[in-house]
């Protein structure tokens, strides 16, 4: 079993051969909670070990994929009963009990008087099939207030299951970029505890880089006041004037201390600044402790045509300039 993990594993590095990864997310799908082998033992006050045995190597990593998916799609587990996700609940439980349309949507809890649907895009599925059905069977003094009700619910649900089809969608892309980048650099000459241990740190570390981004965020490092290197998550966003994208510490009134030509070089970069903002861009730039900002020297130099040691040397002069 070890050697055809380890030959999978070289199967992809030299010729991108990907059933390795098939079996790591086939292994991502398994009920790991109920699997006959689980055993959870207290080894301190704040901490349990969870033994399992399986049937691939990979299933262990697929085991950490799981946790990591699950932990990303957290905000979206579970059904939120806010007053309008009640409302609807009554709503439906009327036109379902009182009215004898049964509607085919999963049931989550029923007390006896009101059920509380899934409320999903599955659920506008099965409404809007029995929509004839209860225009038939609700009475108009009903009817009316249940489907103006129900027409902004499911908007508000459709949109809300858009949401959560993009959220899986980056989050699935993310999982596999952070498995083939643990593939990509782990020692098939290891053992396969040690190939294990290794994926699952590499692709835990790399997955939550992604996330960070997917989610708006990045991790930048600074030196604190005792000169020890930390990391802070900041959200990345464009500055209001956009001169400081391009150098921090400029702003309209200095332009003035700059030539016409590096005035007019600094301008050539403000308009792929604005441009890159109107598109809600921010691949082309790194950014300072608060999250403004700030555009990468090769690609605003690119952008422009302008060669990038010439462009680099210029902004250092403006620098220089606008700081005395």
């Amino acid at each position: 079993m070890t050697a055809d993990f380890k030959q999978r594993i070289e199967n992809y590095q030299q010729n991108g051969d990907r059933l390795v990864i098939d079996e790591i997310l086939y292994g991502a799908t398994f009920d790991f909670l109920n699997d006959p082998t689980r055993k959870v033992m207290q080894i301190s006050p704040t901490q349990v070990l969870v033994d399992i045995k399986l049937g691939r190597p990979e299933y262990y990593v697929g085991y950490r994929v799981q946790r990591l998916k699950n932990n990303a799609m957290r905000s979206l587990i579970g059904e939120k009963l806010g007053p309008e996700e009640k409302e609807l609940n009554r709503l439906l439980s009327m036109v379902y009990i009182d009215f004898g349309v049964k509607i085919e949507a999963e049931i989550l809890k029923f007390d006896g008087d009101i059920i509380n649907f899934k409320q999903d895009g599955k659920l506008i599925e099965a409404v809007d099939a029995k929509m004839d059905e209860i225009k038939e069977n609700v009475y108009d003094a009903e009817l009316g207030y249940f489907l103006a009700y129900y027409g902004r619910a499911r908007r508000i649900i459709m949109e809300r299951e858009q949401e959560r089809q993009q959220i899986e969608q980056g989050v699935e892309a993310n999982i596999i970029a952070s498995i083939e980048h643990g593939l990509k650099y782990v020692d098939s000459t290891k053992s396969e505890r040690e190939i294990i241990v290794y994926l699952n740190k590499a692709l835990t570390s790399k997955f939550g880089e992604l996330e960070l981004r997917r989610n708006g965020l990045q991790r930048i490092y600074r030196r604190n006041t005792r000169g020890d290197k930390v990391s802070l998550f900041v959200k990345k966003k464009f500055p209001v004037d956009p001169l400081k994208t391009v150098v921090p510490e400029l702003d309209v009134k200095l332009m003035d201390k700059l030539s016409k030509k590096q005035a007019q070089i600094i301008n050539d970069v403000v308009v792929i600044v604005k441009r890159d903002k109107m598109r809600g861009d921010l691949s082309g730039y790194s950014c300072d402790s608060r999250g403004n900002a700030i555009i990468k020297r090769d690609y605003a130099a690119k952008e422009i045509g302008m060669d990038y040691k010439n462009f680099r040397k210029m902004l250092s002069r403006v620098r220089k300039k606008v700081t005395k």
